[in-house]
């Protein structure tokens, strides 16, 4: 009988299989020295990582360039050098590599968050600060780091909003090493001393190695005991002729030789200070000519007592907030010159001898 010269030999195919499964156990002597670029890169991330920790920035730069030249769409390699760059002060470049990592990736948070503080570093630009801030928590809402910068540089524009961010910080991070403490800040420059204080106090609670903590609150307890001693007012008035006639609705007031006014004044606490007792409150026409608040004037009012002072108008939020007291002072235009004049309203507690002095630009013809 002849034999199947394309019939498979047993021992034959057994023989293969054993080659192929040892080949693929023991890779070549070449394959094993040479890793995969990709391997190479994470472990030169790794070791950059370990770098920047220990506080090695050169050594790390360099780890890091070289993974962004295995790996070129490796984006958080270019955050980090944006991010050591940065704390090198050399700005223009750090903005260069968190840019590349916003080309690489426009979801990356941490890439907005990197360049909203190369923003916030120059003073001109730190409303675009805000906008990339906002950006790195609309992909990360719990960014502690943007929620951080965002809330100060809001703060140093003196932006209201600046107190919720400090507090939605707060609600993520409540151990923040120094959330309580600018939160505090916040109250204070809106007079609201006491506030400050709980937060001074939360602040050392939660960081007892605060450098500027204890002393902020320290300063907090000696103005909120001057403000206890003398009161935290402002007034507010408005003008209205007191015949009923009305006033021409114009800016300045326009007023007539002659003519009898009413100030209608509501006197506030500012903040969560409240004096006792009540004011008594006086007005007068200044006779000097200048427009502006905050300049010194010599007015008939001031002639009374034998001084001048200076008018300083501190803006505060009246929304929810009680007067102490309100109602009306008559005054006449009569014997006063044509021109530009103020209206000087003064208010002076009975009792604990604090004054208050505010006014208003009229035009008398």
């Amino acid at each position: 009988m002849t034999s199947n010269p394309f019939r498979p030999n047993f021992k034959m195919v057994v023989a293969l299989l054993i080659l192929v499964v040892l080949s693929g156990l023991f890779p070549r002597a070449a394959d094993a020295e040479v890793p995969l670029p990709d391997v190479r890169a994470d472990s030169l991330y790794r070791v950059a990582l370990r770098l920047r920790d220990e506080g090695d920035r050169e050594g790390a730069i360099a780890a890091l360039r070289q993974v962004v030249a295995e790996d070129p769409r490796r984006t958080l390699a270019y955050c980090h050098l944006g991010h050591l760059f940065f704390d090198q002060q050399e700005v223009d470049v750090a903005e260069t590599y968190f840019k590349r990592a916003l080309d690489l990736d426009d979801r990356c948070a941490e890439a907005y968050y990197g360049l909203g503080k190369v923003y916030r570093r120059r003073p001109k630009e730190r409303l675009k600060a805000i906008q990339f801030f906002r950006s790195a928590l609309a992909r990360d809402s719990k960014h502690v780091e943007a929620m951080y910068e965002l809330a100060m540089t809001q703060l140093e524009l003196d932006d209201y909003d600046a107190k919720t961010s400090f507090e939605d910080l707060i609600k993520v991070d409540p151990e923040h090493p120094d959330a309580h403490y600018e939160l505090g800040r916040w109250f204070e420059k809106s007079r609201r001393l006491e506030d400050a204080t709980r937060s001074y106090e939360r602040q050392i609670r939660v960081n007892p190695g605060h450098p500027t903590a204890q002393r902020a609150l320290r300063s907090a307890y000696s103005k909120i005991r001057s403000a206890r001693r003398l009161g935290d007012v402002e007034i507010v008035f408005d003008l209205r002729d007191a015949g009923g006639a009305g006033l021409d609705g114009k800016r300045p007031p326009v007023l007539q030789k002659g003519q009898k006014v009413a100030l209608d004044y509501r006197i506030y606490p500012c903040g969560t200070l409240r004096p006792q007792g009540r004011f008594r409150v006086e007005a007068a026409l200044d006779e000097s000519t200048g427009r502006g608040v905050g300049r010194s004037i010599g007015s008939a009012l001031g002639r009374m007592v034998g001084r001048r002072w200076d008018v300083f108008l501190i803006p505060f939020e009246l929304a929810g907030i009680t007067p102490v007291q309100r109602g009306s002072v008559e005054l006449s235009v009569e014997g006063v010159r044509p021109g530009d004049r103020r209206i000087v309203v003064r208010a002076v507690h009975e009792k604990q001898g604090l004054v208050v002095e505010r006014d208003m630009v009229v035009e008398v013809k």
